[in-house]
């Protein structure tokens, strides 16, 4: 059972620890996760933002002689917005959205972030120019903003976040990748990823939704693709096409993802990057979970439509997640086979 009774001992404690010393930046930083798990969006960013003094959020503030944008003080209208992409590439994937909502407001912005990502970023109608990282701010702009901190200069609430798809695959790969389709067009095509290194660590072997992945095995109707790219590599039956070698670039794995009916993962870049594409994703997400999943409901996620979740509800226990998703696999593979 969901343990409840511990999440809001620990966030009634983190509550009272913050207002008996409001300048506890680590308390703030922890405090965050509980009150997006409570609901609130921009509260919750408010106070994950203090871990950026403490580098366990975000990045520095950038070195340009323009000023930070802030909403309640500055228009956009006829201006160039700075939207310098920080944190990981799945960080990266998720905040560049909010490009949509500068340029609805009249900017015209400019990504700068991760060099595999530039002819993603590029293709986003709202993205007026891609800039490496490093030399972005010898470019002009009249703002600036750091990607993480974007959403708490919208007037966004869960609520109102879009969950609709805003990357497209290059079309020339789609077309060297198109055989991968073809040639299995009347089977359920799942992609599969267990874990991923990021920062020298395996950031979801640790709460073994890796071995849940791992145990899974073709059955008739089912197709498995592996994107795992990492050296943490499982043995898998021949059935199993595995894609490190011809799958390295995000724009290849951009590319094979839009050709999965299903992409089964734990929080790693090819979840982001299937989620962002509109690609049927389903993510494995332990009790503490990456501040991206701490929202209240329990399946579903504002940050992406067509993302289910499968939640671990006690710390430690992933039975009934093997169970739930095996079953879940099974019944998607049969509506395959009904179409």
């Amino acid at each position: 059972m969901y343990d409840s009774q511990y999440h809001h001992r620990r966030a009634q404690l983190l509550k009272d620890l913050l207002a008996e010393n409001p300048a506890d930046h680590r308390t703030a930083f922890e405090r965050g996760w509980y009150v997006l798990s409570e609901g609130d969006l921009q509260e919750g960013m408010k106070l994950l933002n203090q871990g950026r003094l403490l580098n366990l959020f975000g990045e520095t503030r950038p070195a340009s002689s323009r000023p930070e944008y802030y909403a309640p003080e500055h228009t956009l209208r006829e201006k160039t917005l700075l939207l310098k992409l920080e944190g990981s590439v799945r960080d990266q994937i998720m905040t560049v959205r909010f490009a949509e909502d500068f340029s609805a407001l009249g900017a015209k912005v400019t990504v700068s972030g991760n060099t595999e990502l530039a002819g993603l970023f590029a293709r986003m109608p709202t993205v007026a120019a891609v800039m490496q990282p490093g030399v972005e701010l010898g470019t002009y702009h009249d703002y600036w903003i750091q990607g993480m901190n974007a959403v708490r200069n919208t007037s966004h609430t869960f609520s109102t976040l879009s969950g609709k798809p805003y990357f497209k695959a290059d079309s020339e790969y789609l077309n060297k990748w198109g055989l991968l389709c073809k040639n299995n067009e009347h089977v359920l095509r799942v992609g599969i990823q267990w874990s991923e290194r990021f920062k020298e660590k395996h950031v979801c072997a640790e709460h073994n939704a890796g071995e849940i992945i791992g145990s899974l095995r073709p059955s008739e109707g089912i197709k498995f693709f592996s994107f795992q790219t990492e050296t943490d590599l499982k043995v898998f039956p021949k059935e199993v096409d595995d894609l490190q070698n011809s799958a390295q670039s995000l724009e290849d794995r951009a590319a094979a993802l839009s050709l999965m009916d299903l992409v089964i993962t734990p929080c790693t870049t090819t979840a982001h990057l299937a989620a962002a594409l509109g690609i049927e994703t389903w993510i494995l997400v332990p009790y503490f979970s990456c501040y991206a999943w701490a929202h209240p409901a329990q399946e579903l996620t504002p940050w992406y439509s067509s993302v289910r979740l499968f939640r671990q509800q006690t710390p430690g226990q992933w039975n009934d997640v093997a169970e739930k998703l095996a079953k879940a696999l099974e019944e998607r593979a049969s509506q395959k086979a009904i179409r």
